[in-house]
């Protein structure tokens, strides 16, 4: 520690030397990072494409799910629409629909502009 402490003092406070001993020192501390790094990255990379997988596949199948939710609701509407065949008797004519009563037209009222709208 001794040997840091008077080598920085040689080199004051100056950031030319400071960055100089940083430099060599990344230099000495590369061969050794470089590996752990790489397998960092590595694992990194690849806990990437499983989630990426494992996420499409999901997305797939809620996919599927979605559109067998869909085909199931569209046959029910179309069962709904289709009048159900209950057998008339015979002398019953079929149920017409009432008309409701119209209600009477007020008349319009002029536009602010005139004739131009």
């Amino acid at each position: 520690m001794a040997l840091f402490s008077k080598t920085f003092e040689a080199l004051g406070e100056s950031t030319l030397g400071s960055g100089l001993i940083f430099g060599a020192g990344a230099l000495l501390i590369a061969p050794l990072a470089i590996p752990v790094l790489r397998e960092a990255t590595k694992l990194a990379v690849r806990s990437g494409m499983t989630l990426y997988t494992y996420s499409s596949d999901m997305a797939a199948q809620i996919g599927v799910q979605a559109a067998e939710l869909i085909a199931e609701a569209q046959s029910e509407l179309r069962q709904d629409k289709l009048p159900a065949a209950k057998p008339k008797p015979s002398g019953e004519q079929p149920a017409t629909p009432k008309e409701e009563p119209s209600r009477p037209r007020t008349p319009s009222r002029p536009h602010p502009m005139g004739d131009a709208a």
